[in-house]
């Protein structure tokens, strides 16, 4: 369970799988009035609609959390009836994200994610996107493709392109897949001497915002305060 959504890890909080595989029969023992699906279990739409009443929030590929967030808010405002909480609450959204425009404009960076002790680019178009697009960091490659693993990417292209900032996901600390911590897999002496390293500039990002949750009214300002933290 994510720490920022520790407080759901308690007595009367049905736990029904996965992010990856919903539990269809504790679904079923809980006869919800509602469920929701993401990204990660839309597969389970068409099942999981014919028992109950059932909401989509997956968004296209390369929608920026933002858009993203704002569309699944409303779409549940709508549904529960909140819509006027939510419209304050994505109002409040908004006003973060404005605070951050262009934070770190100027600098140049590089979001890199580390599993299974190999490292992967992503780009302005990714789920990471915020980075640059919110918070006005140059790609210090060009190009990145937007593919949702991320573009291969060796120690010699990270050193010979020498961002200011180095931006570091570790999907294995929340897989559960027992691989090596990105600080391990990137303390070698081509990664050291880059300016990044070598200026403190290694943002460490949680991964269990960046990664597991992505959207969220409350994640998406936190996930721009972390990025933002180092200067």
């Amino acid at each position: 369970m994510p720490k920022h959504l520790a407080e759901f890890q308690r007595e009367g909080v049905e736990n029904v799988g996965s992010p990856k595989e919903p539990d269809m029969e504790a679904i079923n023992r809980a006869k919800p009035d509602l469920v929701v699906v993401g990204g990660r279990q839309k597969d389970f739409y068409e099942e999981i609609s014919k028992a109950f009443t059932t909401m989509d929030v997956s968004y296209d590929s390369g929608t920026d959390a933002v858009t993203a967030t704002t569309q699944q808010a409303k779409m549940l405002g709508e549904a529960t009836g909140t819509s006027d909480l939510v419209d304050q609450k994505v109002a409040e959204m908004e006003q973060a994200v404005e605070a951050k425009q262009g934070a770190l404009e100027g600098k140049t960076g590089l979001i890199v994610m580390t599993t299974g002790g190999k490292v992967t680019l992503h780009g302005p178009e990714s789920r990471f996107g915020m980075v640059h697009e919110v918070l006005g960091v140059e790609p210090a490659i060009a190009d990145i493709s937007s593919d949702s693993h991320g573009q291969p990417a060796s120690f010699e292209a990270i050193a010979e392109a020498d961002p200011d900032y180095l931006f570091v996901v570790d999907r294995d600390s929340v897989v559960q897949s027992g691989g090596e911590n990105a600080r391990a897999v990137l303390d070698n002496e081509l990664v050291n001497k880059t300016k990044a390293a070598t200026e403190n500039h290694m943002v460490y990002l949680d991964a269990s915002r960046w990664y597991l949750t992505v959207t969220g009214l409350e994640n998406v300002p936190a996930m721009l305060e972390e990025a933002s933290s180092v200067s």
